[in-house]
């Protein structure tokens, strides 16, 4: 994955709720696939594909998710890594790092998250690590230096 990724296409900028609302009223016949494509301005093959799949099976969920990349954490294990992390700053350790992306091999294997991290060296990868710290710029990974005495007289 790039780490300065730009998007250079207008695919797939609808929402999901906007799809919800326009296959509702497709199903329930008040307005066609391609009147509906127009007013909430969606992809009309798309909006097809998803009458379709809505009309098969009516408890199906709009699934926008597309790609080979994905999140390896949740909201919810990102929160905690970085609670955990500044928890470390806290305490007066710092990471480095090559810390960072043991401790986040560590988190996925834990548990039990599908990762693309590399299992030889039990590391995840320094692009991973970059976007984890952009995402989290007030985090400060550097190690402290090695014990000073308050005292420098001695």
């Amino acid at each position: 994955m790039a780490r300065n990724y730009i998007r250079k296409t207008d695919r797939q900028r609808w929402s999901s709720e906007t799809m919800e609302r326009a296959v509702a009223a497709v199903v329930s016949g008040v307005t066609g696939c391609k009147k509906a494509s127009i007013q909430f301005q969606l992809p009309q093959t798309t909006l097809e594909r998803y009458v379709k799949k809505r009309r098969t099976d009516p408890n199906s969920v709009i699934d926008k998710t597309a790609g080979k990349y994905h999140c390896v954490f949740t909201q919810d294990q990102e929160v905690e890594l970085v609670v955990y992390l500044k928890d470390m700053q806290k305490r007066l350790f710092g990471l480095t790092l090559k810390e960072l992306r043991k401790l986040a091999y560590q988190l996925a294997v834990r548990n039990g998250c599908e990762h693309p991290f590399n299992k030889d060296t039990e590391m995840a990868g320094e692009d991973w690590a970059h976007s984890f710290m952009r995402r989290h710029s007030e985090l400060s990974l550097r190690p402290l230096l090695e014990h000073v005495p308050w005292d420098l007289t001695e």
